[in-house]
């Protein structure tokens, strides 16, 4: 038996991807559901870097099929926009040696500034 009354919202969420050469970098933030007491920040934020990599799948007939995949790099959560600012640029510089570079996608970051 399926209960109409309860209805479900998306979740609120923003998510910014960027990619540079076999990386991808998706920062995200979502919405909290609710707030404790103590909890000022009404966003959690995640840091995702995935690499490209190839495998084969398969062989047919002397055809060879290499299929792209992602491999996790790196993920961390954060409780708030100021400590993901603080802790980004250490993050990127093991995968990003151009400063111009770190510096765009930190520029794009702070678009999930709430205060903005």
């Amino acid at each position: 038996m399926k209960n109409k009354d309860i209805l479900r919202k998306k979740t609120d969420y923003e998510l910014i991807s960027f990619k540079h050469y076999q990386y991808n970098f998706k920062i995200a933030r979502f919405k909290k559901c609710f707030l404790l007491p103590d909890e000022t920040e009404p966003f959690f934020y995640f840091i995702y870097v995935l690499k490209e990599d190839y495998r084969v799948a398969g062989k047919k007939k002397g055809m060879t099929k290499i299929e792209k995949y992602n491999v996790m790099c790196f993920n961390q959560d954060f409780k708030d926009y100021n400590q993901m600012i603080l802790l980004l640029c250490p993050i990127l510089e093991e995968y990003i040696l151009e400063p111009d570079v770190r510096y765009k996608l930190i520029k794009l970051a702070r678009k999930l500034n709430p205060s903005q």
